[in-house]
């Protein structure tokens, strides 16, 4: 598991934790580069959810490839990942042990 050192006390330090965690264990890559997560937000609830917005992919990318090693070590964990490209249909993907936590994802 990953803890941090110094405990949150307020919600905001919270969710800069999670960005923080998240930005360190996520990835994504496009024509075998690494894709930079740009600004993250975070919505607190029974299903938390962290939005990145703006992420810049090369033109010529023909699939993203994404792994969420954040929440690998958590027993049966599911992840359901939504991608929502500007002026396209949206996607989903759910991200479990079985495929590590790794989704491939077409480009239109």
């Amino acid at each position: 598991m990953h803890f941090s050192k110094t405990p949150y006390t307020t919600p905001e330090e919270f969710n800069e934790q999670l960005l923080n965690h998240i930005s360190a264990t996520l990835s994504i890559n496009a024509e075998l580069k690494s894709i930079p997560l740009g600004e993250g937000t975070v919505s607190l609830g029974h299903e938390t959810s962290v939005v990145f917005t703006q992420i810049k992919l090369p033109k010529s990318a023909k699939q993203v490839v994404l792994t969420n090693g954040a929440v690998k070590d958590i027993y049966r964990h599911t992840t359901k990942l939504i991608v929502t490209p500007w002026a396209a249909n949206k996607q989903s993907f759910i991200l479990n042990k079985s495929n590590n936590f790794t989704a491939t994802i077409p480009i239109r």
